[in-house]
């Protein structure tokens, strides 16, 4: 069995496969909800759209090397792929566009003998959902609809 490994890709499919000792964790998306406090009523009034709100995607990992020039390569490249606009982060087949960086952290243990780092990246994902390598988006029209509406 082959582990995949986490895969930046930019908007021209170039693709970055991020070290194996990296790791991707996804925080929960909630739908959103809002409640209207209504006069001649009891409690409130659901107003929600029921759509779900932006995730944060962190992926975290350590940068291992031999010495201090091939740690900066691998940092180099990381960071070369970080700062291009329209990425999408893949793993295991899915993948999920990102809006931006929310934040970087990059830190380098001074009391350990040997050329490492960790580094830990939040992204915001203004679309929550993960799609097939191969998704294709789709749109709706609506054409009639059993709700009137008053301009």
């Amino acid at each position: 069995m082959t582990i995949e490994k986490i895969k930046i890709i930019d908007s021209i499919g170039q693709e970055y496969v991020l070290p194996k000792t990296f790791e991707l964790r996804s925080e929960p998306s909630a739908r959103r909800s809002n409640l209207l406090d209504t006069a001649f009523i009891h409690g409130a009034k659901d107003v929600s759209d029921g759509m779900f709100t932006p995730r944060h995607i962190e992926v975290s990992g350590k940068i291992w090397a031999a010495t201090d020039a091939e740690y900066n390569t691998k940092w180099d490249a990381l960071a070369e792929h970080l700062i291009k606009d329209n990425i999408r982060i893949q793993n295991k087949d899915r993948q999920i566009r990102l809006l931006k960086i929310v934040e970087i952290s990059h830190d380098y243990p001074s009391l350990v003998g040997f050329h490492y780092g960790e580094v830990s990246i939040v992204f915001l994902a203004a679309d929550p959902f993960w799609y097939s390598k191969s998704a294709q988006q789709k749109e709706r029209a609506v054409i009639t609809t059993p709700d009137t509406f008053q301009f």
